[in-house]
């Protein structure tokens, strides 16, 4: 009996070792599973917070872009709506721009090193680069842009086109080309009356012989062609404008841009003994106006031209009065800016005016006479044709004179005269001119809505540059010596307008690296790339 309990008795041993030992097997597969399972939630777990991590980043990459973006130059904008950031703050150190950037990320990132936070996401930076950096004296397409993006909210679509389409119809004339060729017409009659030989040259001859030898000759004073040209020794500028007060002085600028500022202009000889006078100053052809894309652009710029840089008529600035007609004529001092764009504007003027004097049959009739008077009654009537023709064209010349005056003195001109409006006269030339200069202001009469001002004509001008990008570049010339005023290191070729970061980021492991990491347990890099601009 014995026997059989010591044999129950293992048994039952057996038994309950065996269950013991499937409880342990058990606990060590549930304990075996359970870590595999915590370890898989925990790769998961990692792998989630590295993605939301990488998104996180490239939100604070963006917000430090932007930061440096709004760290904009306070003067540019403030004088001319224009968004620049200077690379140097303020500094001569051009990597500003990027420790700058740096500084702002760091401000971005929780729990970066050297801090006491130590939160769910540790950022740090290995490589920070800042490229392709978009320079406004470089990039005149992103300064036409911004312009573009102010001005379009400045004018209203509707009068920009009116005035483009009024400005076409103004300057496309089939008259000019009449009158080019009716000059040249008689210039070569005057040429085959003289037998090949120059009327033009011996012309000038005669006119001081047959002056005072021929009837009716002792009724004129002088040639009042010869009186223009000792007329305009008083000076072009002194006598259009009145004044004797406006600078010589060099700006002293710094040609930021190319901008052929210093090309020079030769001097304009107004003697009318020569039909080549005349014809010269006629356009053989004039560019029309086509409405599309870049003309908008074109013209906004103008718009915006002559809203923030003031001509001699405004007079804001005490060192640089004529900003418009620098970024017409390119010139280094007020005076010779002034003096080339009334040159400019003469010309308009002139081929205004000479169109209308053709067409007038009491002024041809006039010069017929005065003509007659000059080169003889007994001239070739070749040369009597050629000769009442530079005569129109020194009366035109002097009704420009009195035109370009009234300009200045703020009135308006209409483009096409009439007899009305017409101020000058052959038989008393001497005596207009001479009153314009005595002070005495040059009243216009008005006859329609079309009349032009001196800024009509600055826009005029301005259209007319046949190289656009020009005004744009000396708009950053006189960008730079404006702030050079307020702010003494102050330098446009500095100032950026987008640019470029390269980012190598690392995110330190939280839980467990496993297979996001890089190997070595150095962390998750993140490379961004991102460019940014106004």
């Amino acid at each position: 009996m014995s026997g059989m309990k010591q044999y129950t008795m293992f048994r039952k041993n057996c038994k309950a070792f065996a269950r013991r030992r499937m409880k342990g097997q058990i606990t060590v597969m549930l304990s075996l599973l359970l870590t595999v399972v915590l370890l898989f939630l925990l790769t998961c777990s990692e792998g989630v917070r590295v993605y939301l991590g990488k998104g996180r980043a490239a939100r604070k990459l963006v917000a430090a872009q932007e930061d440096v973006m709004a760290d904009y130059n306070r003067f540019l904008w403030e004088e001319y709506h224009i968004l620049g950031v200077d690379e140097s703050y303020d500094t001569k150190d051009t990597d500003a721009l990027q420790k700058r950037l740096e500084e702002y990320l760091l401000d971005a990132f929780a729990g970066m090193p050297n801090t006491t936070e130590n939160g769910f996401y540790h950022y740090s930076i290995e490589n920070l680069n800042c490229t392709d950096r978009i320079y406004l004296s470089e990039s005149i397409e992103e300064l036409q842009q911004q312009i573009r993006e102010y001005m379009k909210y400045k004018v209203t679509m509707d009068a920009l086109q009116t005035s483009l389409e009024e400005l076409q119809k103004q300057l496309n004339q089939e008259e000019v080309k009449e009158a080019r060729r009716k000059v040249e017409e008689s210039d070569a009659k005057a040429k085959e009356a003289e037998e090949g030989e120059t009327a033009t040259k011996k012309q000038g001859e005669k006119s001081e012989k047959l002056e005072n030898e021929q009837p009716g000759s002792q009724e004129m004073e002088e040639d009042p062609r010869k009186f223009l040209k000792d007329f305009l020794k008083l000076g072009l500028v002194e006598i259009t404008t009145g004044r004797e007060d406006i600078s010589k002085e060099d700006y002293r600028m710094r040609d930021v841009v190319k901008s052929d500022s210093n090309e020079k202009e030769e001097e304009e000889k107004v003697k009318f003994e020569k039909s080549e006078e005349i014809t010269s100053r006629l356009p053989e052809q004039v560019n029309t106006v086509s409405w599309g894309n870049q003309t908008v652009t074109k013209a906004l710029g103008i718009e915006y031209a002559l809203q923030h840089f003031p001509n001699i008529l405004q007079q804001e600035e005490e060192n640089m009065q004529c900003q418009c007609e620098y970024l017409i004529a390119g010139k280094n001092s007020d005076y010779a800016n002034i003096k080339s764009v009334i040159k400019r504007i003469l010309s308009l003027r002139f081929c205004a005016n000479f169109v209308y004097v053709l067409q007038d049959t009491a002024k041809v009739a006039e010069a017929q006479s005065v003509a007659t008077a000059i080169v003889g009654v007994t001239a070739n009537p070749a040369i009597v044709e050629l000769t009442t023709y530079l005569l129109l064209g020194c009366e035109s010349y002097g009704e420009s004179i009195l035109d370009v005056r009234a300009l200045i003195q703020g009135e308006k001109v209409p483009f096409w005269k009439t007899a009305v409006n017409w101020r000058m006269s052959l038989s008393h030339f001497s005596q207009v001119l001479n009153t314009s200069v005595q002070g005495e202001k040059t009243v216009v009469q008005e006859t329609d809505d079309t009349a032009l001002s001196y800024e009509d004509y600055l826009r005029l001008l301005l259209w007319m540059q046949m190289d656009d990008d020009v005004k744009y570049k000396r708009m950053l010339n006189v960008m730079e010596k404006r702030g050079k005023e307020k702010q003494e290191d102050f330098q446009i070729e500095r100032m950026i307008c987008g640019f470029k970061t390269e980012v190598t980021l690392q995110l330190s492991p939280l839980f467990v690296q496993g297979i996001w990491g890089d190997g070595g347990g150095q962390g998750y890099h993140m490379k961004f790339q991102r460019t940014v601009s106004y």
